[in-house]
């Protein structure tokens, strides 16, 4: 589930009427055994000890030790009976890492972790001094994992993936990282990877139909333009701040008791690095018209910082930790 700035995976799954990611283990077992894939939420009894440490660590100021924050992420994992592992660590001003130094230690002492307990461990580095793809919301997130699927998403998103997918298939299958993301990129490019995805959503009581035409996936009632009020280059992408924009949209949670709506968000149509003139469209707004939007929008601009001078960006894959 999302909280503040962070978006929840199943917030956004939940965007397909009827895909429920509350599954019994007989349901969970199945889905695994017979389709290969399954996507569901953390249940109670799954590491109960965690929820009491993390209390502890809130109080004594303790949640950013990284040798407790490696305990608290590889709990979870090595309770499930998996053989390999790959875990995608965020690095940079939208994840909690917020340097590639800490992230590099928290990775190695997670990989030390699963290896100490007969896993096979990769972590992948990845930058998020940038929000990842261009969608940012709930259903406008999952059309944008369709068009992926599909094998026509954003060109960083969609590299990020097949990163992630070929490290995992090379550790399950003993196949080369090569070989593995040949595979990888075979299986996007003849519509398998799609496919795969129809078959869990549904076996989880999705409404395949959602997927296929994607216009029935809860949308916004007003769609504005975010424009550049001066010429010059992105320095710079607050993905925190873009996260708590969009939460104020509704796209997310201020409180836990707080109600999604599914179909506002925004799309960012350019980039680290990317020239810009005035009056040039920076992002795409999904508004909730009967909601009062300036506080968003104009976080949302201060979010987006321009400069004089043109910024190299960064690469996506920062490093590779095994």
């Amino acid at each position: 589930r999302g909280l503040g700035h962070t978006g929840g995976t199943i917030d956004k799954l939940e965007a397909i009427k009827g895909f429920s990611c509350e599954l019994t283990t007989r349901q969970f077992i199945d889905a695994v055994n017979k389709i290969g894939v399954v996507i569901v939420g953390q249940t109670g009894n799954l590491v109960p000890a965690d929820k009491k440490i993390y209390a502890l660590r809130d109080v004594t100021a303790t949640v950013d030790s990284i040798p407790l924050i490696a305990a608290s992420i590889m709990s979870k994992k090595l309770a499930v009976a998996n053989k390999g592992l790959v875990l995608d660590v965020k690095v940079g001003s939208g994840a909690f890492m917020k340097n590639l130094e800490d992230a590099r230690e928290l990775a190695r002492l997670m990989v030390k972790i699963g290896k100490q307990a007969g896993r096979k461990v990769t972590a992948v580095l990845s930058n998020m001094d940038e929000p990842l793809g261009e969608m940012i919301g709930n259903a406008v997130e999952v059309i944008e994992a369709i068009d992926t699927l599909r094998n026509h998403g954003p060109e960083g998103f969609t590299s990020l993936i097949k990163t992630l997918a070929a490290e995992a298939l090379a550790l399950g299958s003993g196949l080369s990282r090569n070989e593995a993301e040949k595979k990888v990129a075979e299986v996007l490019a003849n519509g398998r990877a799609y496919a795969k995805f129809l078959e869990m959503v549904k076996f989880q009581g999705g409404d395949v139909s959602m997927i296929e035409d994607y216009s029935k996936l809860p949308a916004a009632k007003q769609i504005d333009k975010l424009k550049a009020d001066r010429d010059g280059y992105i320095s710079h992408i607050n993905c925190e701040e873009i996260g708590l924009a969009a939460m104020m949209l509704g796209a997310g949670r201020e409180t836990k008791d707080s109600v999604i709506d599914m179909g506002v968000g925004l799309k960012l149509v350019k980039h680290v690095g990317d020239k810009i003139a005035k009056g040039d469209v920076l992002a795409e707004l999904y508004l909730n018209p009967n909601l009062d939007n300036s506080r968003a929008i104009n976080r949302l601009r201060q979010a987006i910082v321009l400069s004089d001078s043109r910024i190299v960006a960064q690469k996506l894959i920062l490093d590779i930790v095994s």
